[in-house]
């Protein structure tokens, strides 16, 4: 049972356990795109109050989130053609805090270039040095994670999306 209001009454909505299960399933993607958009970009730190700031803030965040995505995925192709033929154990893919901060850095430079060769050739290299840094899908963490070191190491590294 999910219980949630129309109209200011609460009602109770039956749900079969088979939709329950694909919800849930379906809830790991949404949070790893919030701990992205929140810790990676820290939307939450916005750089003013006005309407105006806060939208170009989430805008700013987003855009470069989905670049981020497309970037990712053209590195994730590079890695699965270099490693096709090696009989790896574990699948590898880009790391995406990799990716993000990579662009983060090159952004606006890559944005300032006036010749369309140059932005490829840009865009090439970036992919190429995203593509070398990459994560093992399926292989488990070799030890425990010290969570409070973790969160005070985030906390230093705050900065804005650009």
């Amino acid at each position: 049972m999910i219980r949630t209001t129309e109209g200011g009454r609460p009602y109770n909505i039956a749900i079969s356990a088979i939709i329950h299960s694909h919800l849930y399933s379906r809830r790991l993607g949404i949070e790893t795109k919030y701990l992205e958009l929140k810790d990676r970009l820290q939307i939450d730190k916005l750089s003013g109050e006005s309407v105006n700031i806060v939208l170009q803030d989430i805008y700013a965040a987003l855009y470069i989130s989905n670049l981020a995505a497309f970037i990712c995925l053209e590195a994730d192709e590079s890695i699965s053609e270099r490693t096709a033929d090696k009989g790896n154990k574990y699948r590898q893919k880009a790391n995406r805090s990799t990716c993000i901060s990579a662009l983060r850095q090159r952004f606006i430079g890559i944005c300032l270039l006036a010749d369309e060769s140059l932005i490829a050739v840009a865009l090439d290299r970036l992919c190429d040095d995203i593509s070398k840094d990459v994560i093992y899908l399926g292989k488990s963490k070799p030890r425990p994670r010290n969570k409070r070191q973790l969160k005070e190491s985030r906390r230093v590294a705050h900065r804005t999306v650009l």
